[in-house]
């Protein structure tokens, strides 16, 4: 009897535990979660299928919440870059079915995913369909 109380209360705990996240971003606003500088990790996708990783602080993008801009520091030599060039731009996130999309200088840039200190912009991923060889860019903060 011991012995099955035990393994039940085990059972319990390993699925409380599996329940609970330090990282729960469900509840704070996709605006919280973006601010911040993020640092551009690896652009993949397009027609040619590339796939580039990026040191960090090589292309940074720095998201201000309050006046909904974005710093673009961009290091990278122009012939290599497939993002914006270095400047300040505005943004703007909508939603439509659950799905989050940015939008920067009022054009549709992607879908739009966090998940704890990552940022995923997916070009494929637009408001009105799937697109087709965009890019996909992943981000860290």
């Amino acid at each position: 009897m011991k012995l099955k109380t035990l393994i039940l209360t085990l059972f319990v705990g390993i699925g409380l535990l599996a329940s609970c996240s330090k990282d729960d971003t469900n509840n704070i606003p996709q605006e919280e979660l973006l601010k911040g500088t993020w640092s551009l990790k690896n652009l993949s996708g397009g027609f040619a299928g590339l796939d580039e990783n990026y040191a960090d602080g090589i292309i940074t993008w720095t998201f201000n919440s309050q006046n909904q801009t974005i710093i673009i520091d961009n290091n990278e030599p122009s012939s290599k870059s497939f993002t914006f060039d270095s400047g300040t731009y505005n943004y703007s996130i909508i939603e439509i079915s659950g799905q989050k999309y940015l939008k920067i200088e009022n054009d549709e840039y992607g879908g739009l995913t966090i998940i704890t200190n990552n940022l995923t912009i997916d070009q494929n991923k637009i408001s009105s369909g799937v697109g087709a060889d965009g890019f996909i860019l992943k981000f860290e903060k």
